[in-house]
């Protein structure tokens, strides 16, 4: 199985291309130049800094370091979260061969250069590290799916159905899950999406909208935070005269059609199932996994979406 379809390998070469188009438009030329606008060099981020901002300005390292794509190919089901994070300790290693012998992620993603296929290939090994981070909550998040919900294979330990080896990418979790990001530039945290040169958040959102409809067509979308459902929202009120809350019917209890996210159990759409007929497209909403989630209300929520998906 090839890491990245045809559809979707000619969608993110050109939004590739739009991304950083609309960096270099903005005055950014160079990853120094996009490092320095997040503010990685004041905030303690990076490390060995003037070593850093060497490698930053060789052609060697181009814009497309920090552009993400996972494995996509035709998933039934899509996990949407907002921004692809960065490490919080960057040194001169990261763009160079490391102390264990492994290539940094940097240097990595700069041998992949703008090819999207190897790219997909080099976040997903970058993921398989963050799905078994005992800081954030994706662990939980990915078992509740997978106990509950046939599309996902459950027959395997959970690291080893992360694990992601170059020759078998599509082999487990990323075989199941496209897992991707609304915007798709690599910061520190959401507050650099307005500041480091890039897409504005609504033009992000529109081109997602495209990658959930047109690229990928999963038959479950789990918006992870608000902004898949926000996605998913806008774009049925640009595309039908109906309103959203016509178009979308609610699967499970206290789960409103609204478009907000509030946290206030009942009063958002967060936590909730949901199906858009016109679409032929579940959703499962629930807060950010790099938080918190409501482990007892997914599972509940993914049981009944298996009792009423067709496979």
């Amino acid at each position: 199985m090839n890491v990245i379809d045809s559809n979707a390998l000619e969608y993110h070469n050109e939004l590739q291309s739009q991304y950083i188009s609309t960096l270099q438009q903005n005055g950014v030329d160079s990853s120094e130049q996009y490092f320095s606008r997040i503010g990685a060099f004041d905030d303690g981020l990076i490390e060995q800094q003037d070593a850093v901002r060497d490698l930053l300005n060789s052609e060697e390292f181009p814009l497309e370091i920090f552009y993400r794509i996972a494995p996509t190919h035709d998933q039934d089901v899509m996990i949407a979260t907002l921004n692809p994070g960065m490490q919080n300790n960057i040194t001169s290693e990261t763009f160079s061969e490391r102390t264990d012998g492994r290539l940094g992620e940097y240097r990595r993603q700069a041998d992949a250069g703008n090819d999207v296929e190897m790219k997909a290939t080099t976040v997903a090994t970058n993921l398989e590290g963050f799905l078994t981070d005992s800081q954030n909550r994706f662990k939980n998040l990915i078992e509740v799916m997978r106990n509950n919900l046939d599309l996902m294979d459950d027959s395997r330990a959970y690291e080893e159905y992360v694990s992601c080896q170059s020759d078998t990418v599509t082999d487990g979790f990323f075989g199941d899950v496209c897992y991707s990001w609304m915007y798709k530039l690599a910061t520190p945290s959401i507050s650099e999406l307005n500041q480091n040169g890039g897409p504005d958040e609504d033009w992000a959102r529109r081109q997602f909208a495209t990658e959930i409809f047109e690229v990928v067509n999963p038959k479950v979308l789990v918006s992870v935070g608000k902004h898949g459902w926000t996605t998913v929202w806008e774009y049925l009120d640009r595309n039908y005269t109906e309103d959203p809350t016509e178009l979308i019917d609610a699967y499970s209890s206290q789960s409103p059609v609204v478009k907000s996210y509030n946290s206030n159990f009942g009063e958002g759409a967060y936590a909730g199932l949901y199906y858009v007929e016109v679409e032929d497209l579940w959703i499962l909403t629930t807060w950010h996994a790099s938080h918190w989630i409501k482990s007892d209300r997914l599972r509940s929520n993914t049981q009944l979406l298996n009792d009423n998906i067709e496979s």
